[in-house]
């Protein structure tokens, strides 16, 4: 019996961010379903799409399913953080006039 074990050591040891992995499968399970027969013949992959189109299409929607949802998770706090950063460069007085005492001493040093 062959141990698996090695795999997700070196998932964990690549840290490939969630948003490329998703990004990743999305355009390769999309190419794979829609692209011509004349080309998945030039690149030997129409056997597969043939075998495995059912699979293919799952892994497809799942993927953009994931991809939709992790933008959505992740824009609020983006949009967040861009706002923040624009406040501060054009309105920086309305910011400073909310700091206390111990606050504007920090900022001064």
């Amino acid at each position: 019996m062959i141990k698996m074990d090695w795999l997700t050591k070196l998932i964990e040891w690549i840290k490939i961010p969630f948003g490329f992995v998703a990004i990743a499968t999305s355009i390769m399970s999309g190419c794979l379903l829609f692209f011509s027969d004349e080309t998945l013949k030039k690149l030997s992959l129409l056997s597969l799409r043939t075998k495995h189109g059912e699979t293919i299409g799952v892994i497809f929607i799942v993927s953009i399913g994931l991809l939709f949802s992790y933008v959505l998770f992740r824009a609020p706090a983006t949009l967040k953080r861009t706002f923040k950063r624009i406040r501060i460069k054009y309105f920086p007085d309305k910011i400073l006039l909310k700091l206390n005492s111990v606050e504007l001493a920090q900022v001064d040093s």
